[in-house]
C-alpha cells in the first residue's frame, strides 16, 4: 500500500504533461465474457486504471488543456521487488513493458490527450524497481514532437 504522503503530481508547461502516478503498475491484460459482463483478467488493473482516472481527475480539476498535438511519450515504471527473485539489478519478468505502456494509453484518451494515437514515438521507456525515495508507480512525461 502507498502511504498518504505521496500525493499524485501533475504538471502542464509549454503543451506538455509530467505526471507521476502512484500505486502498482499492472498491465491491461485480456477481456473475457463472465456471467454476461465483461471483465478484465489482469490482476491488479482495476486499482492501477483507478490511480489513472485520479491523475486524469486532477488534470480537469486544474482545467488544463488536453494535447492535441504530435507528442513524444517518456515513462519510467517503478516495480515493487518481490521478496525473491533472479533478476535482482533490474525488474527483467512480467510485466512487460510494452503492455504498461498500452495500460496507461487509454485512460488519458479524451481527458489528457486527445487521442493515444497522438503519441507518435516513446522516446525512453524502462522498468526499475521502486525504492523508499521512488515508490511503485510511473513518471511519465508527454512532450511536444519537434517536427
Amino acid at each position: 500500500m502507498i502511504r498518504a504522503s505521496y500525493r499524485p503530481i501533475v504538471r502542464h508547461a509549454a503543451g506538455a504533461a509530467i505526471l507521476r502516478v502512484y500505486g502498482d503498475p499492472a498491465p491491461k491484460g485480456s477481456k473475457s465474457v463472465w456471467r454476461g459482463r465483461v471483465v478484465d483478467d489482469a490482476k491488479g488493473h482495476a486499482a492501477w486504471k483507478a490511480a489513472l482516472d485520479d491523475i486524469a481527475d486532477e488534470w480537469e480539476l486544474r482545467r488544463y488543456p488536453i494535447l492535441d498535438g504530435p507528442l513524444v511519450g517518456e515513462a519510467v515504471f517503478y516495480l515493487r521487488r518481490p521478496k525473491t527473485t533472479k533478476f535482482p539489478s533490474l525488474p527483467m519478468g512480467p510485466p512487460d513493458l510494452s503492455k504498461l505502456i498500452r495500460a496507461i494509453e487509454d485512460p488519458l484518451n479524451g481527458r489528457i490527450i486527445t487521442d493515444d494515437a497522438r503519441i507518435v514515438s516513446w522516446s525512453r521507456t524502462s522498468k526499475l524497481w521502486a525504492t523508499p525515495t521512488e515508490p511503485p508507480g510511473v513518471l511519465l512525461e508527454l512532450l511536444p514532437h519537434s517536427l
